[in-house]
């Protein structure tokens, strides 16, 4: 998804997780580190203390960063080599997300020094802040009073809603609003240390709730793609390019209240010991997911590299597929080069 949603007019982006409602992969990505980190570290904390979990957290934040250095040099030098070859079809202003500056190596140094982080692998900078600041708050926090803390967690989302563009003047650092985006990885830790939904005692009467909101999302996302096609007037329903890239920076409640209806409607039902989960073609799949730092930061590089042939050549449809395979492939190779981690089930431990 995260390839092939940042590849522009991608044709298998029409069947992403994107097309279904008003959340996209960043949701699902927050909230599956914050499950993942809550099985990692709250076990090392209870076997080990709290010195080598601080040890394991800045261990894990410098590879982080490693990454992201790697692949926010790559864009640069990406976007800079296109702008060299084809200057007539490329400019770098078309790219100042990925490229900050129009020198090569003040870009970089923006980038490095976190002063003005890349798009695409700016992410990973959220992860280190979450992964120096927030896990250890969650888990004094959650060890403590775990719904205290997820409210407290609630009410920092809230404030971030109202003030984060004019009193924290940080909008056009963030893709992401810390502030805001804390809360979902925050519930992804409830779930890692709790092993269920915060909702759990109400999940039956809130199951129909959760089916009217992704009932709904679909239906209007439905209409808005086929609304020019059959001549209906809908752009009054449209919400606007800016206003949508808000509602992605500060974690707006409609995505938030979508993504956790999703995400209940999959733990209810699609049980963990699913046959489903053991079939043979989807292991190269979930051991990507064991390696996820590593095929993240490639396929940022190669989906940005995708975006700038196709913005150049127009290939036809089959060709964007073909180009497609080509990027999973590599995702997949680079997997099998850093070598799966087999795990029992998450579950299970």
């Amino acid at each position: 998804m995260v390839a092939v949603d940042h590849i522009g007019r991608d044709p298998i982006s029409k069947f992403t997780y994107q097309g279904l409602g008003f959340s996209d992969a960043a949701e699902v990505f927050v909230f599956i580190s914050g499950i993942a980190c809550a099985f990692a570290y709250t076990s090392l904390l209870h076997k080990k203390g709290w010195r080598h979990l601080i040890y394991a957290l800045g261990a894990r934040s410098a590879r982080i960063y490693v990454y992201y250095s790697l692949s926010s040099v790559a864009m640069i030098l990406i976007v800079s080599a296109a702008a060299t070859v084809w200057g007539h079809n490329i400019q770098i202003n078309d790219y100042v997300g990925v490229m900050k500056n129009t020198d090569p190596i003040a870009a970089m140094w923006l980038a490095l020094s976190l002063i003005s982080p890349s798009d695409l692998s700016d992410i990973l900078v959220f992860y280190i802040v979450m992964t120096l600041i927030g896990v250890p708050m969650f888990l004094v926090g959650l060890r403590r009073d775990a719904t205290l803390t997820l409210v407290a967690s609630a009410l920092v989302w809230a404030f971030s809603q109202k003030f984060f563009g004019s009193l924290l003047s940080l909008g056009d650092y963030w893709a992401l609003n810390p502030f805001a985006w804390q809360f979902l990885f925050g519930i992804g830790m409830f779930v890692g240390v709790k092993r269920k939904s915060p909702l759990h005692d109400w999940q039956w009467s809130l199951v129909p709730i959760a089916w009217t909101v992704v009932s709904v999302a679909l239906v209007y996302k439905g209409i808005m793609r086929v609304s020019h096609h059959l001549g209906i007037e809908a752009d009054w329903l449209a919400i606007s390019p800016s206003t949508l890239i808000e509602m992605k920076t500060n974690l707006s409640a409609l995505r938030l209240i979508h993504f956790l209806s999703v995400a209940l409607l999959v733990t209810r039902y699609l049980d963990p010991t699913s046959g489903l989960l053991r079939r043979p073609v989807l292991a190269p799949i979930i051991n990507m997911g064991t390696r996820s730092l590593e095929v993240y930061s490639i396929t940022v590089v190669l989906s940005l590299s995708a975006h700038i042939i196709v913005n150049i050549y127009h290939p036809h449809t089959i060709d964007k597929i073909l180009i497609d395979c080509v990027i999973f492939a590599i995702m997949l190779l680079t997997m099998m080069a850093c070598g799966s981690r087999t795990h029992r089930p998450l579950w299970h431990h």
